[in-house]
């Protein structure tokens, strides 16, 4: 969990993670996603990463959802490096008032 007094924060996944809940990235906050090789994935309507306005990097991974796996808004944005994105029934990354950017990586819907 990020704290309210911490604005920028790395975190580096240890082993895959199948989620039934969004991680949300609120306004103001920067994070670093480093899946070191791992996965993120989500079933059904659940998107796996959500940015309300903060700051993205997701690097050295996967992210898959049956949903989109990433969504973009409220002036937010979301880089990619290294990192392939996928939706199995939907757009994989969906931005409304935001930016996306891929540095490298596949994006697959």
């Amino acid at each position: 969990m990020i704290s309210n007094d911490e604005t920028e924060v790395t975190i580096t996944l240890n082993k895959n993670l199948t989620t039934d809940s969004t991680i949300i990235i609120p306004e103001g906050k920067k994070v670093t996603l480093d899946l070191d090789g791992k996965n993120i994935s989500a079933k059904g309507n659940v998107v796996p990463l959500w940015s309300a306005g903060g700051e993205i990097t997701v690097k050295n991974g996967t992210i898959s959802a049956d949903s989109a796996a990433i969504v973009v808004r409220e002036g937010g944005s979301v880089t990619i490096e290294d990192s392939d994105i996928s939706s199995t029934k939907n757009n994989a990354i969906t931005a409304t008032e935001g930016t996306v950017t891929i540095n490298s990586g596949n994006v697959t819907s």
